[in-house]
């Protein structure tokens, strides 16, 4: 997965799309889901701790919009002052609740998995992720070479987000 900054959005577009390259139609949910939602925007960004202001939503998808013009022309957003940009946990759990899908991420600074959206109906997909990478697990092959999905861990941090419980 391209370490641009985008990282996050371009495993959740291979997952959902079968191409990284669609990233965009990703953070363009996301973006739908904040501006429905905007507490979780408020409540669980980076860019909502410093911008409390109720046209946050729309602040953010114009600073969202200018960062995918900068990756479209080349730029890395991997400096310091654009983590804003990264995908957050709010994104993820955006991305579930919107797919109805149950997202696993397995942390490789906490060492453990954490579950987003669990009990989903809508199937599953897990991720990596490190300091400042998220990618996708993919499975592995059988003995013919057909990838396999990957395996739902067994022991996980549920981060108690589901349909339910955003009404």
């Amino acid at each position: 997965m391209c370490g641009n900054g985008f990282c996050g959005y371009s495993s959740m577009s291979l997952c959902l799309t079968g191409s990284e390259a669609n990233y965009e139609l990703v953070i363009e949910d996301c973006l739908k889901v904040f501006t429905n939602s905007p507490q979780l925007l408020l409540e669980r960004t980076n860019f909502g701790a410093s911008n409390s202001s109720k046209d946050a939503a729309s602040k953010y998808y114009w600073h969202m919009q200018a960062a995918i013009r900068r990756v479209r022309s080349g730029d890395l957003l991997t400096n310091a002052c654009d983590e804003m940009f990264w995908m957050e946990d709010v994104h993820i759990i955006a991305i579930s609740l919107l797919y109805d899908i149950a997202i696993f991420r397995y942390s490789t600074i906490a060492r453990k998995w954490f579950a987003f959206n669990e009990n989903a109906r809508n199937g599953y997909v897990c991720l990596l992720s490190s300091a400042n990478h998220t990618d996708v697990l993919l499975g592995t092959c059988d003995s013919t070479g057909c990838r396999l999905p990957p395996t739902v861990p067994e022991s996980f941090e549920s981060q108690a987000v589901s349909r339910d419980s955003f009404g």
